[in-house]
């Protein structure tokens, strides 16, 4: 039986995002990442979430922080505060990370993943 890893676990900030996609590459683990507000879980989020994550070992979530998802799905939404849909992406095992982001898509990183995937239409009430 797999170790049992608390949704708090997998919250990091941008830095240790970063710190270790860089170590899952290196290990010739391939990643994938996904942006999106996650204002709203519902089957249609799961299924999109495995449809990115297919092919890949390892799948990082970065939420939208309230501004920008604000700016993105108009007034009165988020529903929820980033740091609370950010707890529920991270409970999801199909996700290994999550962070909370201010940039819509993959900027943080530096340099876009391998395969960068961008799901906006489809995740997040959006």
């Amino acid at each position: 039986m797999p170790p049992v890893i608390r949704a708090a676990d997998k919250l990091v900030t941008v830095l240790q995002a970063r710190e270790q996609m860089e170590r899952w590459r290196a290990a010739g683990e391939r990643v994938r990442f996904v942006s999106a507000a996650f204002d709203l879980l519902d089957v249609g989020t799961l299924r999109a979430l495995a449809e990115v994550r297919a092919g890949a070992e390892r799948l990082v979530a970065a939420v939208w922080d309230d501004a920008q998802a604000r700016s993105a799905l108009g007034p009165g939404r988020p529903l929820l505060a980033a740091a609370d849909r950010a707890m529920l992406v991270a409970a999801l095992r199909i996700v290994d990370l999550t962070l909370v982001s201010s940039e819509p898509g993959p900027e943080w990183l530096g340099g876009a993943p391998d395969p960068v995937a961008r799901v906006r239409q489809r995740l997040g009430g959006s």
